[in-house]
């Protein structure tokens, strides 16, 4: 048997597997934001959206459960044994890149119908 028909065995055998969320091993960054949307939601209808809550809200639970998420991949990427390293300078960057991103996107976005100047 060569190699792609070895392939195309184990993908059918992958293929006939239950998919629940369960078995994934996305689960965990799937429930963590669903969870911060909702409670996110909830402080923006709470509170006023311009108010100190819900940009704390976002300001620190954001990045928290972005450390969170990729600490549960590292530990899964550990247990199957594919680990990748990388300088701490890498995660530092696209981190400053993705709050920076998120920054002017959110300076563009209007609140209480004023649009940005």
């Amino acid at each position: 048997m060569n190699t792609s028909d070895g392939l195309l065995n184990e993908l059918d055998r992958l293929s006939k597997q239950p998919a629940t969320l369960l078995n994934r091993e996305y689960w965990f960054p799937l429930a963590l934001f669903g969870a911060l949307s909702i409670g996110g939601a909830l402080v923006f209808w709470k509170w006023d959206p311009a108010d100190t809550a819900s940009w704390v809200w976002w300001a620190v639970l954001g990045p928290l459960g972005g450390v969170a998420t990729s600490a549960w991949f590292r530990s899964r990427s550990v247990a199957i044994g594919v680990v990748t390293t990388a300088p701490p300078v890498v995660y530092v960057t696209l981190g400053g890149l993705c709050a920076v991103g998120c920054a002017i996107a959110g300076s563009l976005v209007p609140v209480h119908g004023r649009t940005p100047p």
